[in-house]
């Protein structure tokens, strides 16, 4: 596009080949850079360097005069970023004038003066001729910013076409009345060209930039060819000064056009803006009435509201007049120190008497402090009530100073945070507890599996039979899988605490086969414990859900079950069908939960005292299963009776027909 326009350009260049008073590439190169951004003036220096390399001059001076077209483009699309931040919707004044003056204005002097050199070093230009040449690059350049950058920059935004008839057949009359009258007086030697003024101005109130724009660039058009070949009201001397003059009358005729549609746009928005300031006054004003009118009914109630909140809440709201040492306490206040209002002294020295001895100078020391640096403040105090009872309060107040900076008054809250504190304690030491576990339960398999790998590679302690080397490595495998499945454990909790586990209902899971090698899984660590473990299921019976999931809700409640079960107890693990509901039940001898524990099970990291230092575990298999459960719309449940085991329910949907039972030899495994 750059090259086609140069060429073009070119050929209207009558005293030098390289000089014409008509250069769109000026703007079709300042619209590249301003919407494809500096990495295009590649782009223009090639297109400028091609198009100049036809003109016969020698090479330096075609890279002179592509330096130049580049820096010109490259120093107006910079002033205007930078300087004028510049919109290329062209709908503020600003933005009108900055194109007409930094980029038509400035930026082409670079491209002129670079030019111009180039050709007077090269010999093409004599130099009496100097001034006349740039003048005619500069104009010609200016041009080009004036009436095609517009044109390009604005059409290249998106719009909305406004194809309502009457908008059609209004563009239509304006645009053939535009060409019509632009053809009668641009093509004869009449003084007549002021009569488009009129079309024009009406394209820039009624269409906008664009049609400011877009009648700019026609009537421009009309005017280069009749005054290129000898016709019009722009033919004088030579040429390149009629061509000059045609130029120049556009180029203040755009930024005429342009400036009123720009003057316009912002009339617009100003009147939308007034519109909708005067909408938003109108409807604060009703508001404001209906508040008004609202307000004496509700000053009766805000009392009683802030008294109900500051009660929800435990907040207490007071207030010292430090001068006259007064202290005015809310009922709230008095009730979390309970106190009647006889009962304090309404003093400074009355609230310190209440503050528990071994905090009394630290809250002193606070609020000197914010006597002696007015501002807010905050602090944390115990206070002894009446009856012996220590509450704890955080209070927060501010300190009003008078116009010499002098403390006059402090006011502020004091919220009861007793519970808090104790919940706060409560989870720090759970925390720790938990740590503690968690670094004991992970420690212990891990130093197994380095002492038993020692021993192996050490050939210490009988390792160098094979039966002892088996023995070894079985140790180590079952440690390291313990050591696994404690740290899967700690991840799927963590995922459900942060909400990123979520169901994956893709697989349709045979409860029967799963359950079936869950428990033959199980078989080794039930003999070891001399528990017999024994399952009984239908003989087909399946439900959609994840499979690996299922798996470890029965590895869970198995273990569990295993863990809990003296020697010589049972686990009975059982398959059945009720309605449209497949239900698991595990069923133990073991120790059962006693009656206090029954409702925590299902807690995170929970462990019954009785058991939490003879038997280890992190307390989540339970609340993971019941995620797993909840999370494929399923339930889990658990009957215990301490000290003659427990039985947990798994319940989970059907997913399809459910078989017969099967007969005892194929459907119950003992192990």
């Amino acid at each position: 596009m750059y090259f086609g326009a140069a060429k073009f350009g070119l050929t209207l260049g009558y005293e030098n080949g390289s000089i014409t008073a008509v250069w769109p590439p000026t703007g079709i190169a300042l619209a590249a850079l301003l919407l494809g951004g500096y990495r295009m003036w590649p782009a223009v220096a090639l297109g400028a360097f091609l198009a100049n390399s036809w003109t016969g001059v020698p090479l330096p001076a075609v890279l002179g005069i592509a330096a130049g077209n580049t820096l010109e483009a490259v120093a107006g699309a910079f002033l205007l970023r930078r300087v004028a931040k510049f919109q290329s919707a062209l709908e503020r004044v600003r933005d009108v004038a900055a194109l007409a003056v930094l980029a038509g204005a400035l930026s082409t002097i670079a491209s002129a003066t670079i030019g111009v050199a180039s050709l007077w070093l090269a010999g093409r230009v004599p130099g009496g001729e100097l001034a006349s040449a740039w003048r005619v690059w500069w104009l010609g350049d200016m041009g080009g910013d004036l009436l095609v950058a517009p044109a390009l920059l604005l059409f290249a935004r998106p719009f909305r076409l406004d194809l309502r008839p009457a908008r059609i057949a209004e563009v239509a009359a304006s645009g053939s009345a535009l060409i019509v009258i632009g053809l009668l007086v641009l093509s004869r030697p009449t003084p007549f060209a002021f009569t488009l003024f009129p079309l024009l101005m009406w394209a820039a109130l009624r269409f906008g930039p664009r049609g400011a724009a877009l009648a700019t660039v026609m009537v421009a058009g009309i005017a280069v060819y009749f005054t290129s070949r000898g016709l019009g009201p722009f033919v004088r001397g030579s040429p390149d000064d009629s061509l000059l003059g045609s130029q120049m009358f556009m180029g203040f005729t755009a930024t005429t056009a342009l400036l009123l549609a720009a003057i316009t746009a912002e009339r617009e928005r100003a009147r939308r803006a007034l519109r909708s300031a005067h909408d938003a006054l109108e409807l604060k004003v009703r508001e404001r009435t209906a508040d008004l009118a609202n307000a004496n009914e509700a000053l009766t109630k805000s009392e009683l509201q802030l008294a109900e909140a500051q009660g929800v809440a435990r907040i207490g709201s007071w207030e010292w007049d430090i001068v006259a040492d007064e202290v005015h306490w809310s009922d709230e206040l008095y009730r979390i120190y309970g106190l009647d209002p006889e009962q304090f002294g309404a003093s400074y020295e009355a609230f310190l008497a209440r503050v528990h001895p071994d905090d009394r100078q630290a809250a002193d020391e606070a609020v000197r402090t914010a006597l002696a640096d007015p501002g807010h403040f905050d602090f944390d105090h115990r206070v002894i009530r009446p009856d012996g009872q220590v509450r704890i309060l955080h209070a927060r107040g501010r300190v009003v100073v008078d116009e010499g900076g002098t403390p006059v008054r402090m006011f502020g809250t004091g919220h009861d945070v007793t519970e808090r504190e104790l919940e706060e304690r409560e989870a720090d030491r759970l925390k720790d507890e938990f740590f503690a576990l968690v670094s004991h339960e992970l420690r212990t398999p891990l130093s197994s599996v380095k002492g038993y790998v020692e021993l192996l590679l050490d050939g210490r302690a009988g390792a160098e039979t094979n039966a002892r080397g088996r023995e070894f490595a079985l140790t180590i495998a079952r440690n390291a899988s313990r050591l696994e499945s404690l740290v899967d454990d700690l991840l799927f909790a963590a995922q459900l605490q942060s909400g990123e586990f979520g169901p994956h209902p893709e697989d349709t899971v045979d409860l029967s086969e799963l359950l079936t090698g869950r428990v033959e899984a199980a078989a080794r660590d039930a003999a070891e414990r001399t528990i017999e473990l024994a399952l009984t299921s239908e003989s087909s019976c399946t439900c959609t859900g994840d499979r690996d999931r299922f798996s470890e809700v029965f590895d869970n409640l198995i273990s569990n079950a295993l863990t809990y079960t003296p020697k010589g107890g049972r686990v009975d693990v059982t398959l059945e069908t009720s309605d449209d509901t497949a239900v698991v039940s595990i069923r133990d001898t073991g120790i059962g939960i006693a009656q206090a524990d029954r409702k925590r099970v299902f807690g995170r990291f929970f462990r019954a005292p009785a058991v939490r230092e003879r038997i280890p575990g992190l307390g989540l298999g339970l609340p993971i299963a019941k995620a797993i459960a909840e999370a494929y719309g399923g339930r889990i449940e658990i009957e215990s009776e301490e000290g003659a085991g427990s039985t947990v329910r798994f319940e989970i949907p059907l997913a399809g027909a459910v078989g017969g039972r099967a007969t005892a030899t194929g459907t119950a495994v003992d192990l």
